[in-house]
């Protein structure tokens, strides 16, 4: 996350996805002169997770989903505007979290 505040638009926002076991770093002197937000909450409890997961096995569901680095970004307006485009665009920073 460290390097995604710097290549935000001033009033820019970032949502870290996942909850990384070493927290989570950020320049503070880009954030705030940036004036920049990271948003971040709960999306559910285990349990909640838990039957969640169990109704997505049960009725075969799928997602769709399409990384894209960061090398890749300029392609992410064509990419986002083609009709055919199917489930979510994800742009990838660093090396770390998984791989879709």
């Amino acid at each position: 996350m460290p390097g995604s505040l710097n290549i935000l638009r001033v009033h820019g926002a970032v949502v870290p996805v996942g909850l990384p076991v070493g927290g989570i770093k950020f320049d503070a002197f880009t954030l705030i002169f940036s004036e920049l937000v990271i948003k971040g909450w709960l999306v559910a409890t285990r349990p909640q997770v838990e039957d969640f997961t169990k109704v997505v096995a049960k009725f075969g569901i799928k997602n769709r989903v399409t990384t894209v680095t960061i090398d890749e970004a300029p392609k992410l307006p064509d990419m986002y505007m083609d009709p055919h485009l199917k489930g979510r665009l994800v742009l990838k920073f660093g090396s770390f979290g998984p791989t879709c």
